[in-house]
């Protein structure tokens, strides 16, 4: 607001001119452009903390403290669906205890699960606390977690790549109020960031793995070659066993060996 004198004919103040600016769309446009370079800072940092990770044990906690850095989160979890058990396994977490982990560190992939982290995988949906209506289970589900406080909000977001559902991600945050959809779509981001972040790193362990498995399964031929090489010119018994449980036991780097009848 602005002012300025009001005067007569003859240059007498009998009064004063208010002018008013509305500024509330600047104010908006401004509000807006603040959360907007919010949201991309977030997604920058989650992208960033995907792309150093190779393994998903990395990637769930890199991914955490990157939203820990970003949000007014209290608890969060990455989870992961196992496709061999058909059960959620929680990743790596914030907020929650060793009690929580041990009941609920992995549950069957129900779709009428208790737990909103579980339904979002098994639905492919996003879940908030009024999509899942209270039962023993879920008391004490809640009750374990240390999370059921009025002043809390829970939701999970599903995390999937190429249609398939890997996981999801979930969080409680401070505030009364409903989830808006800018709230939403942010998380939703995170998790569209997630999915071929996830795949990847499955990708990459699982390579891993079958390059173990192939050095190991040579090396075995390795030994087996080796073994029969040196006990083939051998006619006694007693010395093919001593020499036999000698190699074996430098193979298994075993202080000791022994051969039963």
């Amino acid at each position: 607001n602005s002012y300025a004198p009001l005067r007569n004919q003859k240059n007498e103040i009998i009064g004063a001119i208010q002018t008013v600016h509305d500024i509330t769309a600047r104010k908006r446009a401004e509000q807006a452009q603040v959360q907007e370079l919010a949201r991309t800072r977030l997604l920058e940092s989650v992208a960033e903390a995907a792309v150093r990770s190779t393994s998903l044990n990395d990637l769930g906690h890199a991914v955490l403290h990157a939203l820990m850095d970003h949000l007014e989160m209290r608890v969060g979890a990455v989870n992961i669906v196992d496709e061999d058990r058909k059960e959620l396994c929680i990743l790596a977490s914030v907020g929650l205890d060793e009690a929580f982990l041990e009941a609920f560190g992995r549950m069957p992939l129900d779709p009428e699960s208790p737990a909103i982290h579980v339904r979002a995988a098994a639905n492919n949906r996003v879940v908030r606390d009024a999509d899942v209506p209270m039962s023993q289970e879920r008391r004490r589900l809640l009750d374990t977690a240390h999370v059921d406080s009025p002043t809390r909000r829970h939701i999970a977001i599903p995390v999937s790549a190429s249609g398939h559902v890997l996981g999801s991600i979930s969080f409680a945050f401070e505030g009364h109020d409903e989830f808006g959809d800018e709230e939403i779509d942010v998380l939703q981001s995170v998790a569209h960031i997630l999915g071929p972040a996830f795949e990847n790193a499955r990708l990459f362990e699982a390579q891993q793995r079958a390059e173990q498995d192939l050095r190991e399964s040579k090396e075995r031929q390795t030994f087996l070659l080796k073994l029969s090489d040196t006990l083939r010119p051998l006619a006694d018994p007693a010395e093919i066993q001593d020499v036999a449980m000698r190699m074996v036991g430098e193979h298994l780097r075993v202080s000791r060996a022994f051969y039963w009848e």
